[in-house]
């Protein structure tokens, strides 16, 4: 008998290894030879098509995507509003060649809700005409051509030379309908919030973009019944808080002629702006609500002031309707109207916006126990109101420029809304001006976990620090991680924090000095990237000048940032304000 040697070269588990691979290769170079590129070498065999019917966002999504692709590759698409066009296309927006080709159902125009797929040869995207189908078109260049939108004026658009389309069928809705940032980054700027997929901003926008939720006014008790205009002859209509009517307090809300004028205040003001997703009829912005005996009635049988509140604005919700069908009455649940009534819901057309301002944000809503009576309310409205909304508060209003570490929870808070059932979120942030702390990165960080709060706050964070501070990120990263570091399970702060804070020990502000420091120098030679590091320097000049108790001897460096960045410092303090008289 001859016996052939054993080798590992002709073992079984060797022969098993060597068939996968070669099972694995095929695999593969099937799969490259069955992907077509999209464009090689500056050329493509694709065409953009659109309806003949397309939304102006739709179109709008096209011209970007033929933009966006040239700018990448060299190549130029051709738009063409044939669907008989031959050769591979890809098709933007739903129309009667993606019937055929998907099978899929026409979305409904406001559907947000996109898809991108390939079939065959073509690549369909589509969604709902609004903005679901340009919300697609964006994601394909973010997720499969690695396009980001990080500011305004800041966009990533990678350089390929190739990009073999693969097999793609990938589907996304948002976690909330509404998603508004009151940053100064993204208020009024449609074309970043489209990019970023934030679709309310505070004015009435219809543009190439499909438009915005726009909200109809805050605060609106002194704006539709002023008391300039109505205190004089009717000091009735207004709070009797202490034994006298006020004028500067709230409504009288038990008063029927309050109602009555309150109804046709509103109509009026509809008739003028009607653009707005939704009116607000709430209280302004003090805790003096009225103590009359009729008040007091109508707050005990509803469970509270939040009770007379909904029996007041359900009454004007249902007066509006009979003359604007279709449209939407706000009111706060805020502060002193912060519990959920008894006895009474809020109607069909009513929407309810929950404000969290007296929360934790050093950790999650979720499983702070300071946060535990806020939960509590948001549960409870969640089982009583057909739309509720969330004002979340994600600011330091005491300073603009103070490191403020509450990343940690961004993402958290966030399902805890979509988990209740909100319909909308508004994230407030630093609203009067840019380049305050970390404003740049929370804009967008908050834009990506507003359409899906599942994603990985770090990873978000690290991508964009990599590709917005260039060579000084390792350096900006690590400043940070050792500002989100300052809370631990005993450390407790709501939306004011100031410098003499005991989290800003003095082995983190020398830590910090090193770290910003050594950014400093990393980017020293680029004008622009030194711009960026020197707005993440303001942070820790401002802390150390406001600890020194030095406050009429600015340091220097401090005051020639806050020249140029003309940044606010609080919220009613403005660089313009703080620098007069300063050499």
């Amino acid at each position: 008998m001859v016996r052939i040697p054993f080798s590992p070269l002709f073992s079984p588990m060797c022969r098993l290894r060597s068939a996968l691979f070669l099972l694995l290769f095929l695999a593969i170079s099937a799969q490259l030879f069955a992907a077509r590129p999209l464009f090689s070498r500056g050329r493509s065999a694709y065409s953009i098509v659109l309806s003949p019917e397309a939304s102006v966002s739709e179109q709008t999504a096209a011209r970007e995507l033929q933009q966006y692709l040239q700018e990448m590759s060299g190549a130029t698409l051709p738009i063409s509003h044939n669907l008989t066009t031959v050769g591979p296309c890809v098709y933007v927006g739903y129309n009667a060649k993606v019937e055929a080709l998907t099978h899929a159902p026409q979305p409904a125009v406001d559907d947000e809700t996109f898809t991108y797929r390939t079939i065959g040869q073509h690549l369909c995207i589509y969604g709902g005409q609004e903005r679901g189908t340009m919300y697609g078109v964006f994601a394909f260049l973010e997720q499969q051509l690695g396009v980001h939108w990080y500011t305004p004026t800041v966009t990533q658009v990678p350089r390929r030379r190739t990009y073999f389309l693969p097999a793609l069928n990938h589907t996304e809705s948002p976690a909330l309908k509404i998603r508004q940032l009151y940053y100064h980054e993204a208020m009024e700027n449609p074309a970043w919030c489209a990019h970023n997929r934030v679709n309310s901003i505070h004015s009435s926008v219809q543009n190439e973009y499909g438009g915005m939720f726009s909200y109809g006014g805050i605060h609106t008790f002194e704006i539709l019944i002023s008391p300039h205009e109505f205190f004089a002859t009717h000091p009735e209509f207004f709070s009797l808080y202490d034994g006298r009517r006020i004028a500067d307090g709230q409504l009288c809300l038990s008063n029927p002629e309050v109602l009555r004028t309150m109804i046709a205040r509103l109509r009026t003001y509809i008739n003028e702006h009607p653009r707005h997703w939704v009116y607000s009829v709430s209280q302004n912005d003090n805790q003096k609500p009225c103590q009359c005996a009729n008040c007091r009635a109508l707050e005990q049988r509803y469970g509270g002031h939040s009770g007379l509140m909904v029996w007041f604005v359900n009454q004007v919700a249902a007066a509006v309707e009979q003359t604007h069908p279709g449209t939407l009455v706000s009111t706060f649940a805020y502060q002193y109207t912060r519990h959920a009534p008894t006895g009474i819901r809020p109607r069909h057309n009513v929407v309810i916006r929950l404000c969290d301002i007296e929360c934790c944000l050093a950790h999650p809503i979720a499983s702070d126990a300071q946060n535990a009576a806020f939960l509590k309310d948001l549960h409870d409205w969640s089982r009583i109101a057909p739309r509720l909304y969330v004002w979340d508060y994600v600011v330091n209003f005491s300073n603009y420029l103070l490191p403020f570490p509450n990343f940690s929870v961004l993402a958290s808070n966030l399902r805890t809304f979509r988990d209740n059932r909100c319909i909308g979120v508004m994230e407030e942030g630093q609203y009067q001006s840019g380049e305050s702390e970390f404003s740049e990165l929370r804009a967008w960080l908050l834009a990506q976990l507003m359409w899906n709060p599942e994603q990985d706050t770090d990873r978000l964070v690290r991508r964009f620090i990599t590709h917005y501070y260039g060579a000084a990120a390792p350096y900006i990263q690590r400043y940070f991680s050792a500002c989100q570091k300052l809370v631990s399970p005993e450390v407790h702060f709501q939306c004011r924090i100031y410098a003499d804070d005991a989290i800003y020990t003095d082995r983190f502000r020398q830590r910090a000095a090193q770290l910003l420091e050594q950014a400093r120098r990393a980017v020293v030679s680029d004008t622009l990237l030194t711009r960026r590091v020197d707005n993440v320097r303001l942070q820790m000049l401002y802390l150390n000048y406001a600890r020194s108790g030095n406050l009429q001897d600015p340091p220097a460096e401090l005051l020639r940032i806050l020249r140029r960045s003309r940044t606010h410092i609080a919220e009613p303090l403005s660089a313009e304000k703080f620098l007069e008289g300063k050499r």
